[in-house]
């Protein structure tokens, strides 16, 4: 393939594990990743044509089905004729970040996704015992950039984040997660007129 594909992932930046499970799948491809804010804008995105294919998260083992998804790529597909073809699996390894410096007793706010909320939940309810406030976020890469901005904010976040941004410090030093080998299923989205599908 000559001409880069534009691909839509969960963003806004390429710390999230949607951004991970485009770079897994199209190891092989040019393409040009485009950051969206919902499911359901990737969804539509890939239903409008204003890119070639979407990654969309639909299920961890822990968390299990997620549901935002589902009504995601029923609602394109009701409007627009989207279909799934090909898979991707991501190891997630999530990680409790902060502003260095910033100890863990000085957190007011975790912030992530929903779905790595749950996935966490033993420190999540550790940390609400001692009255840190949850913030869910659109991802757990808008998490990060709330915890760059702010010091008082931790999040629960990929590993890749910690390698992305040295204003980043990994203040559990191991995988957050609740059950050891979590892993979540991407999709890939595309429009059903197009000749071409994933391998």
């Amino acid at each position: 393939m000559s001409s880069k594909k534009k691909v839509a992932y969960l963003g806004p930046g390429k710390d999230s594990f949607g951004f991970q499970a485009l770079i897994q799948h199209f190891r092989d491809w040019k393409v040009n990743p485009i950051a969206s804010v919902s499911h359901t804008e990737i969804c539509c995105k890939v239903g409008k044509m204003q890119v070639d294919f979407g990654v969309v998260a639909v299920e961890n083992v822990i968390d299990g089905v997620v549901s935002e998804t589902i009504r995601s790529v029923e609602y394109a597909d009701a409007q627009f004729g989207v279909k799934i073809c090909g898979e991707e699996v991501v190891s997630i390894d999530m990680r409790l970040l902060a502003q260095k410096e910033v100890k863990v007793s000085e957190l007011k706010r975790i912030a992530s996704h929903r779905v790595a909320i749950n996935q966490c939940a033993k420190i999540v309810s550790k940390l609400q015992s001692k009255g840190v406030e949850v913030i869910v976020s659109n991802s757990t890469s808008e998490a990060v950039a709330m915890a760059r901005s702010d010091k008082c904010v931790g999040v629960l976040a990929s590993l890749n984040a910690l390698k992305l941004f040295e204003d980043l410090q990994d203040l559990g030093g191991q995988n957050m997660i609740d059950y050891a080998n979590s892993q979540t299923r991407f999709l890939g989205a595309f429009q059903a007129t197009r000749s071409f599908c994933f391998r």
